[in-house]
């Protein structure tokens, strides 16, 4: 979709998801408002589909459900915003917030029954919603050094990545976890993981 940051920068975070027929992404600038993007061609050409009214160039999350819902989550610095389309992205409904804790890094994922899965800072603290976004509940927690970085879902299997290397797994809607791996001794080790997916 070429650079859209101010006076031809680049963004500043970019997500990316889909369905069957329709490639989403999204493009934030601490700068102006938030960009959804969207390609029916598997990617050759993009539109502009939508904006929502929040400027960040902190970590903002974007999933598409099993419904062809897009789904944004705002980073927590503002709350954890959640912002829905249910018309291909032409345009965004503001629900509300998932969380009244503060941090730089949204996660979002949607599971293989809809569930969708968030976590805020401390990073360490999951949120599940069972409709679509509307409203959320904590559910469970992981003490982790420096926080979680990306969540995804594999069935109804739910991964985390850690800043720091950690693999964590939950089998029970991100009420527990359990740590599956660390790919942390692969990187220098005068190197600092900002971010993961």
């Amino acid at each position: 979709w070429e650079t859209d940051g101010p006076d031809g920068g680049a963004s500043q975070n970019v997500d990316l998801d889909g369905d069957g027929t329709t490639i989403y992404a999204i493009s934030t600038s601490s700068l102006r408002d938030g960009i959804l993007y969207k390609s029916t061609d598997q990617g050759l050409t993009w539109s502009l589909a939508s904006t929502w009214p929040e400027s960040t160039g902190m970590d903002t999350a974007m999933t598409v459900d099993q419904e062809g819902r897009v789904i944004i989550a705002h980073n927590p610095y503002e709350g954890g915003m959640i912002y829905q389309s249910t018309d291909e992205g032409a345009s965004l409904q503001f629900l509300g917030g998932f969380t009244q804790s503060s941090g730089p890094v949204a996660n979002l994922t949607v599971d293989a029954v809809g569930r969708l899965y968030s976590s805020a800072d401390p990073e360490t603290s999951f949120y599940t919603s069972v409709d679509h976004g509307v409203t959320w509940s904590s559910t469970g927690s992981w003490l982790s050094p420096r926080g979680i970085a990306a969540l995804c879902a594999k069935g109804t299997t739910l991964y985390a990545a850690s800043v720091k290397g950690n693999i964590i797994r939950s089998e029970d809607h991100a009420v527990t976890w359990v740590e599956q791996g660390d790919w942390g001794s692969a990187t220098l080790p005068d190197r600092t993981i900002l971010t993961a997916s």
